[in-house]
């Protein structure tokens, strides 16, 4: 059977300091930026890893990418912030050019790379709909008669003919999914842009993405939510600094990704150069460093200790801190939410100890992510994958199982009994 996707040998090269003109769009944009005066040279690289620079300034975000992907298959591609998975992405989409290699695809490809991908935001959603069917070859009459079902999975029935320079980030992104998942292309190329969604929309593209799957169409699917990659694909190819580091069934790329991402995150605590997610917000309040107070190590009853340190960019007020804890097969297992922080001063740092009291955790490895939210609940910085630690048995306390199975689940919850009496019968 020929592959639906054949990826052979693939690099992609950015020249620090100069703009690249690895697509129309970036091309135009940059001639016109130094014609009117305004072009400064900037770093392009997704994420700026000093050992992936070359002396003459160059940086390799992919190395040497081999991958056979079959008609029908749903494989995850996964890897920690800034590993090369947009940039394989984009360039499976044709966003941009390899510097190396070669590419086959057969079938019509439907991207969803970020919010608002293909979308003129002077046309309205009608036009739009219309607009990326025509570039994914579709006729007028098919894409008519998904017409109806793309506006109402979207739920923009009472914006259709709206441009979509009006519709929030939330409607851009619906409209943009059922776009790409209605109108029946043969390769489905999905990047974490779900997370910007509600949770009732991130279900409903779940159960969209099973009902792809399901009807033969090839798709891509790019997530840090590891349930949602063991629950959708076959296959998974991990990427790390910019190499395939694994590929193979979805449970073993899991496991590998998993373990050495504990290994990587043991010492890390400097939050300045983690590359944050698309959906992140504008960090006027960031978060540059985080650690334990302690070594990386604590019993259930005991609690969570650490200190996180901000840098205020602009004035904010109405500040609170975010914590979710993750279990080492990557579900999230409970969150907390700070009381509301003193204002910030634009261009000051202050150090936060957090305490997260009797967090009853079973035994196991987990890791933290962090959010910086204001007062109308707006997110201004995320960090992912940061902050690993261990919960250890503890045969010391009464009612507690050293060789906890986690079939019981990751809390352990306090207990007390009180016996009554002995009656004779």
């Amino acid at each position: 059977m020929q592959p639906a996707i054949t990826i052979e040998n693939i690099s992609k090269r950015y020249r620090l300091g100069l703009t690249h003109a690895g697509s129309i769009r970036e091309l135009v944009n940059g001639t016109v930026a130094r014609l009117i005066g305004r072009h400064r040279p900037k770093p392009i690289a997704p994420e700026l890893d000093p050992t992936r620079v070359t002396q003459d300034g160059q940086f390799w975000a992919l190395r040497d990418i081999n991958l056979q992907i079959q008609p029908g298959e749903v494989v995850g591609i996964i890897g920690r912030n800034g590993a090369g998975k947009s940039t394989l992405l984009k360039i499976l989409s044709r966003v941009t050019t390899p510097t190396e290699g070669r590419i086959e695809m057969f079938g019509r490809v439907a991207s969803l790379l970020e919010v608002g991908t293909g979308f003129h935001p002077e046309l309205t959603g009608r036009e739009n709909v219309y607009m990326n069917g025509t570039i994914l070859g579709m006729t007028r009459r098919e894409i008519g008669a998904q017409f109806d079902a793309i506006v109402d999975f979207a739920g923009v029935e009472k914006f259709v003919d709206t441009p979509v320079k009006r519709y929030s980030s939330g409607m851009t992104v619906r409209l943009g999914f059922a776009v790409a998942a209605h109108l029946e292309p043969e390769i489905l190329i999905v990047d974490e842009v779900l997370a910007v969604g509600d949770a009732q929309f991130q279900k409903r593209c779940m159960g969209k993405l099973n009902d792809v799957a399901k009807s033969g169409r090839t798709v891509l699917f790019v997530s840090h939510n590891m349930p949602a990659v063991r629950q959708l694909t076959t296959r998974t190819a991990v990427l790390a600094d910019g190499q395939l580091a694994f590929w193979g069934a979805t449970d073993d790329a899991l496991q590998y990704y998993l373990e050495d991402s504990a290994n990587q995150l043991a010492d890390s605590t400097d939050l300045r150069s983690v590359k944050r997610v698309s959906w992140c917000g504008d960090r006027s309040v960031e978060f540059v460093d985080a650690r334990f107070h302690k070594d990386q190590q604590f019993v259930a009853t005991e609690p969570i200790r650490f200190q996180v340190s901000l840098d205020a960019h602009r004035p904010a007020t109405g500040m609170w801190i975010g914590v979710t804890i993750y279990s080492r097969d990557g579900n999230a297992v409970g969150s907390a939410f700070s009381s509301e922080l003193s204002n910030f001063n634009s261009g000051t740092s202050r150090t936060i100890d957090v305490n997260l009291t009797n967090p009853g955790l079973a035994p196991g490895r987990y890791w933290m992510s962090l959010g910086l939210m204001n007062a109308r609940s707006q997110v201004t910085d995320v960090v992912t994958e940061v902050l690993q630690f261990d919960v250890l048995d503890d045969t010391m306390i009464p009612g507690k199982f050293s060789n906890w199975n986690h079939q019981w689940g990751r809390f352990r919850t306090g207990i007390e009994v009180r016996e009554l009496p002995s009656q004779t019968k």
